[in-house]
């Protein structure tokens, strides 16, 4: 994880400014993820998914999409969720983090974007199962467990979670048609 200098020497800053701007790892963290996480998702998201196919179709474009964004950063938010979880265990010990926790979670909302088209066509506890399911497969920590446990390569990792992405849209799917 980027310490705040090594942040400097790359922006060619010295350290004083980098910690002005900057003051905790946290800070730094947060800012690199907001950069790269929109945690407003525009409708720019939802137009660079629109094509042909239904429901199905569309969590594969965005399963693609958000596995890409995890590869490209991969750094920052295992980064990011290193940090997490050292602030987790000290907030679990009683002890004052000095700055706001990371918050996690920027997924939801490119999630939420992807699935809005269809909130009329799915029941609610559908959407939420679905949403929920898909937020499991395309972040870090599922790429945790298929590089790092299973040892998997690039393309075998995005077949997997792709696999499981269409199944979950496909039961979505098929449960809205039955109901």
């Amino acid at each position: 994880m980027p310490s705040i200098a090594d942040a400097a020497h790359q922006a060619r800053v010295s350290r004083a400014t980098a910690y002005r701007y900057f003051p905790t790892q946290g800070a730094l963290i947060r800012e690199a993820l907001n950069a790269v996480l929109d945690p407003n998702p525009s409708s720019e998201w939802s137009r660079q998914l629109d094509g042909p196919g239904g429901l199905t179709a569309r969590v594969e474009r965005a399963t693609s999409a958000l596995l890409e964004l995890v590869r490209e950063n991969e750094a920052l938010v295992r980064g990011a969720l290193l940090l997490s979880l050292q602030q987790w265990a000290k907030i679990q010990a009683g002890e004052d983090l000095g700055e706001d926790p990371i918050q996690r979670g920027g997924r939801r909302g490119l999630i939420q974007a992807t699935l809005q088209p269809y909130e009329d066509k799915l029941d609610g506890a559908t959407l939420r199962r679905l949403a929920v399911g898909l937020s499991l497969l395309v972040g870090i920590e599922a790429r945790i467990v298929l590089r790092d446990i299973w040892q998997l390569e690039e393309d075998e990792i995005e077949q997997i979670v792709r696999w499981a992405a269409g199944s979950l849209a496909q039961a979505a799917a098929k449960q809205a048609h039955n109901d």
